[in-house]
């Protein structure tokens, strides 16, 4: 029996089987920062044809720092969220999509 591990994203009306082959035959380049590093994986579990990391990149900046006042939780608060906003740009980026205003 074959499994097709890319399901979820395929039947996704954003994505589809279109879209997953262009992820696929995408290609993303991320910073060297310790939060593109986290962000890599993203990208690959989502199976981008090329993840790279290059020191020219600039990281983002976290705006909602002043929520988390405690240390640890701002660190963990801070990578989640560029995280995901590196993966959503790369897919963003790969599949063609605008940002909304």
């Amino acid at each position: 029996m074959i499994v097709d591990i890319y399901s979820r994203q395929t039947r996704l009306r954003e994505i589809g089987v279109k879209g997953q082959q262009l992820i696929a035959e995408g290609r993303i380049v991320l910073g060297r920062d310790e939060v593109s590093k986290i962000a890599v994986e993203y990208p690959k579990r989502a199976v981008v044809g090329c993840v790279q990391l290059d020191a020219a990149v600039l990281p983002s900046q976290f705006v909602h720092l002043h929520h988390f006042p405690h240390v640890v939780a701002s660190k963990f608060a801070r990578r989640s969220w560029l995280a995901t906003q590196k993966h959503l740009e790369s897919l963003g980026a790969i599949l063609g999509w605008t940002k909304q205003p």
